[in-house]
């Protein structure tokens, strides 16, 4: 029963018994002390009517005192079921949004050593020239990681979890804010650029059969700019890695018994 009805059918009952109460008293007043002749103080008829007025008054009061316990446990039963059922809904909730939140983490995890990965090949066949097999073999892996991150960077944009959201002091400390979708733009970009070069001359290394890794200066960067590939990969990992950690540790506010809820 809504919280408005139970108040207005306390207040009907409440005006019931005050009713019922006075009609009681008149009734009295008519048939013991307004009747001719009037009843004598200290007789067995008056001390009749006076302890059936106490009675009537102590049941009406009792009835009164019995309802308003009734239904003041009943609203608070209520508020309990509610509360009940709205943590359920946030336990629900957030066990959707954890799921989500740790499989980005995972895919990125994922996307980042298989970055690294490529990188370690490629840096093992030497800083000066490169097969035409490996190039075209470990490139297109490139290129798959850099859909990944496409698709990671699109993903976030539609999450709408709260706790991805950078806090307000911090923001504020902040000239440049960031947020994930910017991060994972951060290492798209930068891997797309290194794909858009192999597109460029994977015909001309295949009909060359090796490649001079100076004449291709993406790459190039790649494999030997260590400041550039921590500003365009690493760096941006670490901080996407370290925001889901937080928002993973966010502890769940449950409402409490009476409290209003965003859904009731």
């Amino acid at each position: 029963m809504p919280r408005v009805r139970r108040r207005s059918a306390l207040t009907w009952i409440v005006v019931g018994l005050a009713i019922v109460f006075i009609a009681v008293v008149s009734l009295f007043l008519v048939s013991f002390y307004f009747r001719e002749p009037a009843i004598d103080v200290n007789t067995l008829e008056y001390e009749v009517a006076k302890t059936f007025l106490q009675v009537a008054g102590v049941i009406l009061f009792g009835a009164f005192v019995a309802i308003s316990t009734f239904l003041f446990q009943q609203e608070w039963t209520q508020r309990r079921e509610n509360q009940r059922r709205e943590s359920d809904r946030l336990h629900d909730e957030r066990e959707r949004q954890d799921l989500a939140l740790r499989s980005l983490l995972t895919q990125t995890l994922e996307a980042y050593n298989g970055v690294k990965r490529i990188r370690r090949i490629l840096r093992a066949e030497g800083l000066k020239t490169i097969s035409a097999e490996v190039y075209k073999q470990q490139l297109l892996g490139l290129n798959d990681l850099q859909l990944t991150f496409e698709y990671l960077k699109i993903d976030t944009s539609t999450m709408g979890d709260e706790r991805l959201l950078m806090d307000p002091s911090e923001a504020a400390n902040n000239a440049h804010p960031r947020d994930l979708q910017s991060e994972f733009k951060d290492i798209e970009t930068y891997l797309n650029l290194i794909f858009k070069e192999f597109e460029q001359n994977l015909r001309h290394v295949e009909e060359q059969g090796t490649v001079e890794l100076w004449s291709l200066g993406e790459l190039n960067s790649f494999l030997t700019d260590t400041r550039g590939f921590r500003a365009g990969v690493s760096e941006p990992f670490h901080r996407i890695v370290l925001t889901l950690q937080k928002a993973l540790m966010v502890p769940l506010d449950l409402p409490r018994v009476g409290q209003n809820s965003k859904q009731s």
